[in-house]
């Protein structure tokens, strides 16, 4: 400390002005540096939210439009077969502009007449809109097919990316299929029978 002191002693008066001004404008400088980068930081953070919120704001107006459209149609016509859920996933990925890196079939389930066929998948590096709209299109492109089970976690190199994995079920009614067939069976037997 001495040695500072006597450093500083060794200055003249116009010489120890002129270090006193340069570290007030050092310190003066550091503070405005460290103020835009904190503002810039809560800017962005300000950003992040409002998008989180727009987002946040689809998902209850398509959980609401949901409800309503179940409420006003309660049965769905089922189709025949399960759809083709890799070629229906692929498709859906393409035009959100992701890519689903492979597809693990499940054991499908045939129970009181309705038969399922699943697929589980991982999605890496999404943003929320990105999910929000895959899971969306997944979901409305065809009544019979839904999302069984949805796991997020944030992605391991970009925070504000996401990574899901899911459980995506298309639901069939075989025997509406086979009731229709045996009914146009019949129809011909008893034609048949006017005939004979």
């Amino acid at each position: 400390m001495d040695k500072l002191r006597d450093r500083w002693e060794q200055f003249s008066p116009r010489e120890q002005r002129l270090l006193l001004l340069l570290s007030v404008a050092f310190v003066a400088t550091v503070f405005v540096l460290l103020g835009r980068g904190i503002s810039g930081g809560l800017d962005a953070l300000t950003q992040k939210n409002q998008d989180t919120r727009q987002v946040l704001a689809a998902l209850a107006d398509y959980r609401d439009s949901r409800s309503e459209k179940d409420a006003d149609a309660p049965v769905v016509a089922l189709p025949d077969e399960p759809i083709k859920l890799q070629s229906y996933l692929e498709g859906i990925a393409n035009d959100v502009g992701v890519s689903i890196p492979g597809f693990n079939p499940q054991a499908g389930v045939s129970k009181e007449g309705v038969v399922t066929a699943s697929m589980r998948f991982d999605i890496r590096g999404l943003s929320l809109a990105e999910l929000t709209t895959f899971l969306e299109q997944v979901e409305t492109r065809a009544e019979s097919v839904v999302v069984e089970s949805l796991e997020i976690r944030r992605h391991f190199r970009d925070k504000d990316k996401l990574d899901a994995s899911m459980l995506v079920t298309a639901y069939a009614n075989p025997q509406k299929k086979e009731e229709a067939s045996e009914g146009a069976g019949d129809g011909e037997a008893e034609g048949e029978e006017e005939d004979g």
